[in-house]
């Protein structure tokens, strides 16, 4: 039973890789790009026959391609992430967020000078109540 999920599991991750480069992969062209005989993918598709060998090819071409191993092989998968994003890119994502936080703080800082100044803060410095924020009706009488 783990080789017929494993070999759909391939079939999935070949046309999810296929999705996310905007075009249909065949087997004979994953195959190619692998470096396998035409034959082979369709072999381990279709009820994971073939070498191990080709097998791990196959599954250090789809890690190339950020796919989870373990989304592949583990029996039960459904809390393992089936993509995993390189280290390069996990990286450049924090140091967005670490950009987006420096700059929300400093946005954050200068708002709190400016309701200093019309004379609303909160006795917590990090809060300020919506009370007030409330401005008086100015409107004429």
């Amino acid at each position: 039973m783990i080789k017929e999920k494993v070999a759909q599991r391939l079939v999935t991750v070949r046309k999810h890789l296929g999705n996310r480069l905007g075009e249909d992969l065949t087997a004979k062209e994953v195959a190619h790009q692998c470096g396998l005989a035409d034959y082979t993918l369709n072999r381990l598709e279709d009820k994971l026959r073939g070498s191990t060998e080709s097998l791990v090819i196959l599954l250090r071409y789809y890690r190339k391609h950020g796919y989870n191993q373990d989304w592949i092989l583990e029996d039960d998968n459904q809390s393992t992430p089936m993509i995993i994003p390189p280290g390069r890119d996990l990286m450049a994502i924090s140091q967005t967020l670490t950009e987006i936080e420096e700059c929300v703080g400093a946005k954050k800082n200068q708002l709190t000078v400016q309701l200093r100044k019309l004379g609303l803060h909160s006795s917590d410095e990090s809060r300020v109540s919506t009370e007030e924020l409330i401005v008086p009706d100015s409107s004429p009488l």
